[in-house]
């Protein structure tokens, strides 16, 4: 087979995977992880099954090529807006307002894990690869290094970064969780607003507490 020949494949190849990519992540939003089949994915973008399995093992394997490849294109997407900032405190709200907006506009990705989580009797136990818990573990450490700095600048009380970046996780992916899973739109103000309020009361030095009684 000649070098032309075999780029053409790959392209080809290339295509196939990625419409298969976006029918899955379509079905696995709609009908759940475990109610889809892989003849239905197949069926939806136009392909014979055979054509599928040439390019994915199993089930599993084609839900974890599209979360890694939709974590790495969120990941990528807030780290960008972040680095536009300068200060540690415009980092934290960039962070917030850019988390809440990618996850907004990717609900259907976001719907596939939440709803099998939290609803689903066998949630889904991908085994993410090497490549993607570093990437998982490199995009903490980014978000920790604002909150080790804003520590070391006196911003924030001194107290583990990588607690900062728990905590200020645990409270967007709340929020996030709790509109798209009622399907209720997320204000990128007000929501933006109440969580950097609501983090900031409990980071910030030198914020006068009101006394009770």
């Amino acid at each position: 087979m000649s070098k032309a020949a075999t780029s053409r494949k790959e392209r080809e190849e290339q295509v196939q995977r990625a419409e298969f990519l976006v029918v899955a992540e379509r079905l696995f939003a709609t009908n759940g992880y475990h109610e889809t089949k892989i003849s239905d994915i197949a069926r939806e973008a136009e392909y014979g099954v055979g054509t599928l399995y040439k390019l994915f093992e199993n089930k599993q394997n084609l839900y974890q090529c599209l979360v890694e490849i939709k974590v790495d294109e969120l990941h990528e997407r807030i780290r960008y807006d972040v680095e536009q900032c300068s200060g540690v405190l415009q980092k934290i709200r960039t962070l917030i307002d850019s988390s809440l907006e990618v996850f907004d506009s990717h609900r259907q990705f976001l719907l596939i894990y939440l709803k099998e989580v939290l609803e689903a009797n066998e949630p889904i136990k991908p085994v993410a690869s090497e490549k993607m818990q570093g990437k998982i573990e490199e995009h903490k450490e980014f978000i920790t290094q604002i909150f080790r700095d804003g520590v070391e600048q006196g911003l924030l009380r001194s107290h583990n970064a990588e607690d900062y970046t728990l905590a200020l996780a645990g409270i967007v992916m709340k929020i996030i969780g709790s509109r798209v899973i009622s399907g209720q739109p997320i204000d990128l103000q007000r929501d933006g607003d109440f969580i950097y309020e609501f983090f900031n009361h409990g980071a910030l030095v030198d914020r006068a507490c009101p006394a009770e009684g």
